[in-house]
């Protein structure tokens, strides 16, 4: 078996010929900067520079010699403009925290504050940091919508608003072009199985454009705005879904969708609660993949 038939094998429910291994398929199973230099560092690996498609959590597109090394089966597609709101088209030279040279898109231009932390700010609005020692990716420290109070504000921000929180929500002309191009070098090059890194998340989103805090107080005591949040939310994720598998469907393998609904300790909430308000934006979401 090759990669791609590895991987298919065992999302049939077939037994493939040994254990699929995902390492940097999506965002989310990737390393990060700092262990990946060690990594190279300790496998010998001197030459190459790996790009960072996913600036916000500061993990880097896995090499081929790291790939072949550890014998991983995926091959990531990643977003246009997975973070930040930077396309990931052009790509400039960056030292990380540890010496390590990257690749990073070359609108990616965080500033340092004076403990040595990055920055990162949107119409003059600091909307992350990143703690300078390069531990882990940034953390949000703005929500747009955390005021907003009617459903014409909801509307009205989804309608305008075109930055780091919309990025990985709806889909432009320009990243269809691109993914498709994107998607079909890599099917003409590689075995392995390609992942779509979409993510389509909606708890998570509903987390970082309202607020933690706010979005889990609108549920309970101001239900019918949540609700409508949640409502627009899902048809900018399922317009985007449609448009982007009609654009690349044919060329990947692996759709990936990712939400945070849980921590530690259990569920982030009551399981009616999630079945009122989260769990149609889910169930729409994987419909639509389906379909």
């Amino acid at each position: 078996m090759n990669s791609r038939e590895r991987i298919l094998a065992a999302i049939r429910h077939e037994e493939p010929d040994r254990v699929p291994i995902d390492i940097g398929g999506t965002g989310v199973s990737g390393i990060n900067l700092i262990a990946y230099g060690n990594l190279k560092r300790h496998l010998g690996l001197t030459e190459g520079r790996a790009r960072v498609f996913h600036t916000w959590i500061q993990v880097p597109e896995i090499e081929a010699a790291i790939a072949q090394r550890l014998h991983t089966d995926t091959v990531t597609l990643p977003r246009y403009r997975m973070c930040l709101g930077i396309p990931n088209v052009e790509f400039k030279p960056w030292s990380f925290t540890d010496g390590t040279e990257f690749l990073v898109p070359v609108d990616f231009s965080p500033t340092r504050n004076q403990f040595g932390d990055y920055e990162w700010f949107e119409h003059g609005v600091k909307l992350a940091e990143a703690p300078g020692e390069g531990t882990h990716g940034f953390s949000l420290r703005y929500h747009p919508l955390r005021e907003a109070t009617t459903t014409k504000e909801i509307d009205d921000w989804f309608d305008n608003y075109d930055g780091n929180f919309m990025a990985r929500i709806k889909v432009s002309d320009e990243e269809l072009v691109w993914a498709r191009n994107f998607a079909q070098h890599l099917r003409q090059t590689t075995d392995k199985a390609i992942v779509a890194d979409y993510f389509a998340t909606v708890l998570e989103h509903a987390q970082g454009i309202v607020g933690w805090d706010t979005i889990y107080m609108h549920m309970l005591a101001e239900p019918q705005l949540a609700k409508h949040f949640f409502a627009r939310l899902t048809h900018e994720l399922v317009t985007g879904i449609t448009r982007y598998l009609d654009a690349v469907g044919e060329y990947i393998d692996v759709f990936m969708v990712a939400d945070d609904v849980g921590h530690q300790r259990g569920p982030m909430m009551k399981m009616d609660v999630y079945k009122e308000f989260v769990f149609p934006g889910h169930q729409a979401v994987f419909q639509a993949i389906h379909d």
